[in-house]
């Protein structure tokens, strides 16, 4: 008999072939966790796994990819009261970076500025740093 895999148990697994250095198949993991979210009605869960898509093709070279995921998520964390502002920051920090992989500057700012507000609101000190480091102009 098969035992019936639960959300948390595709992101456990997710991170752990992360964890060994796998991240083709933590990206097949998060993936698969969203498609189960989405046919439970998760909104909240699918961006989660959304975030973790975009972070590893990012990792992967695949910028436009990224960008698109990480889009998402941050829409979905806008569309849903419950959702916490840390995971709104942590879906537009990424947002960033893939727009940043795309040199689309001024776009990667904003979400840069965006970002640093909702980690500072959050008291994560080491987010507020990396957004005003981005945020630096360069010489």
């Amino acid at each position: 008999m098969a035992v019936a895999e639960t959300f948390d148990d595709l992101v456990g697994a997710a991170r752990a072939a992360r964890d060994k250095g796998e991240p083709a198949e933590a990206e097949a993991l998060y993936r698969r966790a969203a498609t189960f979210a989405e046919s439970q009605g998760l909104p909240v869960a699918v961006a989660f796994a959304r975030r973790h898509i975009s972070d590893l093709a990012r990792l992967r070279g695949a910028p436009n990819e990224a960008l698109d995921t990480a889009q998402a998520a941050a829409e979905a964390y806008r569309r849903v009261v419950v959702a916490r502002t840390l995971d709104l920051a942590n879906a537009l920090r990424l947002t960033a970076l893939a727009l940043t992989d795309l040199a689309r500057m001024e776009e990667a700012r904003s979400a840069w500025r965006e970002a640093g507000v909702l980690y500072e609101a959050c008291g994560v000190q080491a987010g507020v740093d990396e957004c005003a480091a981005r945020l630096k102009p360069t010489d």
